[in-house]
């Protein structure tokens, strides 16, 4: 899909897209091992992964905790 769709972008998109051929190892140039989700084989215990024990990603639930952080963030200031 990349290779069909890629002579189509301007390049200061192209400039910013990077594909992960090993996310961990790829995450790791910029990020430390505490900070790579466990779902990119990393130490990070991300909230909105394996929620209830199984091995798929939530994203309405993913959606539903920033949702939360930010009325929380909201109500701080």
């Amino acid at each position: 899909m990349y290779k069909l769709l890629s002579p189509m972008l301007p390049a200061r998109l192209l400039s910013k897209i990077h594909l992960m051929k090993d996310p961990k190892v790829d995450l790791l140039e910029i990020l430390r091992d505490d900070q790579v989700p466990t779902f990119f084989k990393g130490g990070d215990a991300h909230p909105t992964f394996n929620m209830d024990n199984t091995t798929h990603f939530d994203y309405d639930e993913m959606l539903a905790i920033q949702k939360k952080l930010l009325q929380k963030r909201l109500t701080e200031k």
